[in-house]
């Protein structure tokens, strides 16, 4: 994800004043493309940007988003926010009381064809809705050993991915009554 939220920014404009990196050798041959270094370090980055988009995996959000904070940076972070409830309620507790403002990553919102979709359900064109059925798929799979496919950092795909569902269809359909989820393979 790291890479597209780079490419992202290029593409808006923005000046990429560095790449934090757990392998430095990724991180350099992401950040080659837009001429920019890589740090070793969160708080050595988050001292240069104005901006913190946090694209580390789950399990570390709580600590680099509280270093975002306390260093004055509005954050991006990718999604779920957190593997806990409590970790969710502290993230947003640190963004308060710091007074900088957290965009968390659920992008599918703001894809046509799904805007398209809640167009026509607001507009009364398919009815009342009953039931949303959705699936993701993970493709390809992350490679044996990623933290992904430990459920415990990950929140798995279910967390890490069916979120972005979860969230489309309370938004398309209000208060959700029922959730039947299911994981293959």
């Amino acid at each position: 994800m790291g890479e597209q939220h780079l490419d992202a920014w290029h593409k808006l404009g923005a000046q990429i004043a560095g790449v934090y990196a757990r392998n430095l050798d990724r991180g350099r041959a992401a950040a080659a493309h837009y001429g920019c270094p890589v740090y070793d370090s969160v708080d050595e980055l988050l001292s240069k940007v104005e901006i913190a988009d946090n694209c580390l995996p789950t399990f570390l959000h709580q600590t680099t988003v509280r270093q975002a904070a306390q260093a004055g940076c509005q954050i991006v972070c990718e999604k779920p926010l957190a593997l806990r409830y409590d970790e969710g309620e502290a993230i947003f507790h640190d963004c308060d009381t710091a007074r900088v403002r957290i965009f968390l990553a659920m992008v599918v919102r703001f894809f046509p064809v799904y805007r398209g979709c809640l167009g026509k359900v607001r507009g009364g064109a398919l009815g009342q809705v009953q039931e949303i059925a959705l699936k993701r798929v993970v493709s390809p799979p992350p490679p044996n050993g990623s933290w992904f496919l430990d459920d415990r950092l990950s929140g798995g795909v279910l967390c890490d991915l069916l979120i972005h569902d979860i969230d489309y269809a309370m938004w398309l359909g209000g208060d959700v009554t029922k959730v039947d989820a299911r994981r293959d393979g």
